[in-house]
């Protein structure tokens, strides 16, 4: 294995570094921060959009079929070639209903703004966003190629005798 440094810029001094919670974990936690007094854009079920205000509390109800983008205070500092998958938590998902509105978030390298953490809630049940919460994990991925080039062939390839694809092989 080799090690790897993932540059981090923490926006406040109170956010707290991405940190991996067991030792074999091969994601690290992604942490909501939410100050007083800010505001957490969200769409509801029918894609009205509207804010959540955040009160001395620091946290926020996402409410059924909401999708909100999340503070991290975190910016991202990645080489060329690397980027962060952002994946719900497991348990969070299974429990509570709270995914990622886009099934799983990439930070890319050249994006070098605060990272958000796009929640939503597939349940029938409010969902607490507490400042701190660790809804969402991640990890760093590396392309592995110097370049990649695309290049057109014309017509597609002959390597399969599949046709059609979504489960057209009759196997679960």
């Amino acid at each position: 294995m080799m090690d790897v440094t993932l540059k981090v810029h923490r926006m406040y001094d109170d956010v707290v570094m991405p940190s991996f919670e067991t030792e074999w974990s091969s994601c690290f936690d992604l942490r909501a921060y939410l100050q007083p007094g800010d505001s957490v854009k969200y769409w509801d079920w029918f894609n009205y959009s509207g804010e959540y205000i955040i009160g001395d509390e620091r946290k926020f109800e996402l409410r059924p079929g909401d999708r909100a983008l999340v503070p991290t205070g975190l910016i991202f500092d990645l080489d060329k070639g690397q980027s962060i998958r952002a994946h719900p938590r497991s348990g969070t998902a299974l429990k509570t209903g709270i995914m990622l509105s886009n099934a799983e978030g990439v930070i890319d390298a050249d994006y070098t703004k605060q990272t958000f953490l796009t929640l939503f809630n597939v349940s029938k049940r409010p969902f607490v966003v507490e400042h701190g919460s660790r809804p969402v994990q991640a990890e760093l991925y590396y392309r592995g190629y110097n370049d990649i080039h695309f290049e057109d062939v014309g017509a597609p390839g002959q390597k399969t005798s599949r046709s059609g694809g979504f489960g057209s092989t009759g196997k679960s």
